[in-house]
């Protein structure tokens, strides 16, 4: 049994509230869940959508168990149909991050060079999983980072959220789309012009993230000029300010490189001087 708590936010894809559970939890990992000791019950997100309406919500379910089990992202407890105020609604259940987005983080706290390097680190671990499984995430940004507590050490856990843009590759090869997939200021320059998706859109994205825990401000408030490409699209041309340390700079470029097939893999990039540090 579950009772459905505040709503935390709404989308294009439906909604997500909060979700009690009481003396069990939800049904895939009823096991993992068990609380019957706690008379507060299991909180989780709940990810809720028309039925009628959902096939891009049951995809995102797929998505999640062929990642469950990757400590980087964001874990899904099954899912269930409710009926609601006479709406058919299907429910996906996740982890419940109370440390909210990496976006509210970077806004709200003194993020210092190491913070931004653990993160980073963090979310590179999660993407060479993600990749692993031949999927893209496509829309990777500060918003869809989110922080879960870690009980055991007192601190926060980085995790990969929102997989209802994903893709798997073996799916899309050689194609393009029409329409767009993802945040256009995170967006890389072939999806964003072309509609060509590969990974290495993923690294584009995680390289303005970096930046904009950097300048602590989104990129797109950041001085920069930009061109027209034509069809009315323009695309931005990124300059670094001055001061940023050498491994950032560096590790920006490699993931900013026009080509895709140049850009610098997840797995690659942990290799590089600035995520050396320690978990």
């Amino acid at each position: 049994m579950w009772i459905r708590g505040k709503l935390l936010g709404k989308g294009s894809f439906g909604f997500v509230s909060l979700a009690t559970f009481i003396n069990g939890a939800a049904a895939d990992h009823e096991e993992e869940l068990d609380n019957d000791d706690n008379d507060n019950g299991v909180v989780l997100a709940v990810k809720s959508a028309e039925f009628s309406y959902s096939k891009e919500l049951q995809k995102e379910r797929e998505l999640f168990a062929e990642l469950d089990g990757n400590p980087y992202v964001i874990r899904c407890f099954g899912a269930d149909v409710t009926e609601e105020d006479g709406v058919i609604l299907y429910n996906i259940f996740l982890e419940y991050a109370s440390g909210g987005s990496l976006r509210n983080y970077i806004h709200t706290e003194a993020l210092n060079l190491d913070d931004i390097k653990w993160i980073t680190k963090s979310l590179l671990l999660g993407l060479r999983e993600i990749h692993s499984k031949g999927i893209v995430h496509c829309d990777i940004k500060p918003d869809n980072i989110l922080l879960v507590l870690n009980e055991e050490r007192g601190n926060y856990l980085v995790k990969i959220a929102d997989l209802g843009l994903a893709i798997r590759m073996k799916d899309r090869k050689g194609k393009t789309s029409s329409e767009l997939r993802g945040t256009s200021i995170y967006m890389a320059p072939e999806s964003f012009l072309k509609g060509e998706y590969s990974y290495g859109v993923d690294i584009w994205a995680l390289g303005c993230c970096v930046f904009e825990m950097i300048i602590k401000k989104p990129i797109a408030d950041f001085d920069g000029d930009y061109v027209s490409v034509g069809d009315n699209k323009q695309q931005r041309v990124i300059q670094l300010p001055p001061g940023l340390p050498n491994d950032a700079v560096d590790f920006l470029k490699k993931t900013w490189k026009k080509n895709p097939e140049s850009r610098w893999s997840a797995d690659r990039l942990l290799s590089h001087p600035f995520v050396d540090i320690e978990d």
